[in-house]
């Protein structure tokens, strides 16, 4: 998962990372975890916001995530379709509530059949045996990054996966995991880039693996 940092109406980006539960952010690196997220918990926990100056994500008026979501706009999810089409429901930045519930599973299809890597790479061309033929530093030196029909091959396949496993949440969002069913997202990412107003609580992201990584010869 990738994020920016929260906003203030000055120009600095809010995103509240509260853990109401377990809450393992995959690559993200340095965004704040908020100490105090549960200040204004409503007993619904999905409508829980972060007032003003209650924490690094609460500069400015705060961070409300979707808590203004209106009926039509608070979804239910279990599976990766359910979360796929939650996140893109309804016009841009209006708010929204994805509540998920018990741990899905990001690798899969839409009819919620598994996906394997040799699936994401099915008619890209690529090949691990070919790829480490191509690129053995006895045939391609280390002076220079993979280029060629196998680098663009693994580049596809590479991104065929995250299609399937990487999810952008939008501005003024609240993704929460239902309390007791054992939620989070396994096998995939979440993706907060360009957007103001996040919540991102009460979830387990585990198992990300990047079946297609690239191999840089010039990184001593």
């Amino acid at each position: 998962m990738s994020a920016s940092p929260h906003r203030s109406p000055t120009g600095r980006r809010r995103l509240a990372l509260a853990g109401a539960g377990a809450l393992v952010a995959a690559g993200l690196g340095a965004v704040p975890l908020v100490a105090k997220a549960d200040a204004v918990a409503p007993a619904d926990l999905a409508h829980g916001v972060l007032p003003a100056r209650d924490g690094w994500a609460a500069s400015g008026s705060g961070t409300t995530g979707g808590s203004a979501a209106d009926a039509a706009h608070v979804f239910t999810v279990s599976t990766r379709a359910e979360l796929v089409r939650a996140l893109a429901e309804g016009p841009a930045g209006a708010p929204r509530i994805v509540r998920v519930k018990g741990l899905i599973d990001a690798d899969t299809d839409d009819s919620g059949k598994p996906q394997s890597c040799a699936d994401h790479a099915a008619g890209t061309g690529y090949s691990l045996d070919s790829y480490l033929k191509a690129y053995d530093p006895a045939v391609w030196g280390r002076a220079k990054v993979p280029a060629g029909t196998q680098e663009d091959a693994r580049r596809a396949a590479q991104a065929r996966q995250a299609a399937r496993r990487v999810f952008t949440v939008p501005a003024r969002t609240t993704l929460i995991g239902v309390p007791g069913t054992g939620a989070g997202i396994t096998g995939g990412s979440l993706v907060v880039t360009n957007a103001d107003n996040v919540i991102i609580r009460n979830l387990s992201l585990t198992d990300v693996r990047d079946c297609f990584p690239q191999w840089d010869p010039t990184d001593g």
